[in-house]
């Protein structure tokens, strides 16, 4: 018997992409360009104004400062300050941990003025291998950020595996800066089910930090489990439009577009998303596409032009 060919998929070409599409990755372009000549501009005058400092690669330039605390937003305006890392933790940091605290920083922040005039905000993806400190770099981020006054971001939601979520808890414990006002770090686990929607209005009113385990997210955020439907409706307003930042942990968990974590996960109103795997990459590509459409929605297309590209 002979078998069937099997039909092989016509290459979309660029030109064929939608509007939408086109224009988002001209818009990441150009921030790129952007980014890179801040880079450089301020390169140029670190080294000019320390002829010590040699002319390597810019994360040389930027990683020497941990002293007074390294600097998060190196490529920023000229009328901008820079923004430190409390020197308490800039001295536990490794090179690399700094170079994604930046990383989040410019991808999930951009610059204060960003922050101020309403813009939405853009997320990304930490995938960093296991064991290269990647709950350290997001609590190092969420303490700059949270308690830079300038920029008003007041409550973060971590959503986790359930059986890390103490870990979670005893992390922003043992990185505390001693500079700092600590984070109010909240956990819905340790509440009764009747307290959750106090305890989620305490968070809103107060800020801090809420950590949740990936099934009572999705189901309180689709408004399962909770017998009366207003407590019900309150509970998944808090969740889809209480935080100013959103953190997923063990991401690749994020892996189908049609599955009720992602679609509840989504609904969360902030795009200032941050995706945290060791694995970004597992079975196929179109799990990628999950992840990456869940902290930039759009940037790569439908579906079906990432299929067909």
């Amino acid at each position: 018997k002979h078998k069937r060919k099997k039909k092989i998929r016509r290459i979309m070409d660029d030109t064929e992409l939608g509007e939408e599409t086109k224009r988002k990755i001209a818009m990441e372009k150009a921030r790129q360009e952007h980014l890179k000549s801040m880079h450089e501009q301020s390169a140029s005058k670190l080294r000019s104004s320390n002829t010590g400092t040699s002319s390597g690669a810019l994360s040389e330039v930027f990683l020497q400062d941990a002293g007074d605390g390294h600097i998060v937003n190196p490529a920023r305006e000229e009328d901008e300050e820079p923004v430190r890392i409390p020197s308490s933790i800039s001295a536990k940091l490794k090179p690399h941990q700094v170079a994604g605290i930046i990383f989040l920083w410019e991808n999930v922040i951009q610059s204060v003025r960003t922050v101020k005039s309403g813009d939405k905000g853009f997320g990304c993806i930490l995938a960093h291998n296991m064991g290269l400190g990647k709950t350290f770099q997001v609590i190092t981020f969420l303490y700059v950020v949270m308690r830079c006054a300038q920029l008003g971001l007041r409550t973060a939601l971590i959503v986790t595996p359930v059986n890390v979520l103490h870990n979670w808890k005893k992390e922003f414990t043992k990185w505390q800066p001693a500079e700092l006002k600590p984070l109010r770090v909240y956990m819905l686990e340790d509440v009764p089910r009747l307290k959750r929607l106090y305890l989620l209005n305490k968070w809103r009113a107060k800020g801090g930090v809420l950590l949740i385990g990936y099934s009572s997210f999705r189901n309180l955020s689709l408004g399962r489990h909770v017998k009366e439907k207003d407590t019900a409706d309150e509970i998944s307003n808090a969740l889809q439009c209480g935080p100013d930042i959103l953190v997923c942990d063990e991401a690749h968990m994020i892996k189908n577009r049609k599955a009720d974590t992602t679609h509840a996960l989504k609904q969360v109103k902030t795009q200032r998303r941050i995706a945290l795997t060791g694995s970004p990459l597992q079975n196929n590509l179109m799990e990628y596409y999950c992840m990456v459409d869940f902290v930039r929605e759009g940037f790569l297309g439908s579906s079906h032009e990432f299929r067909n590209r």
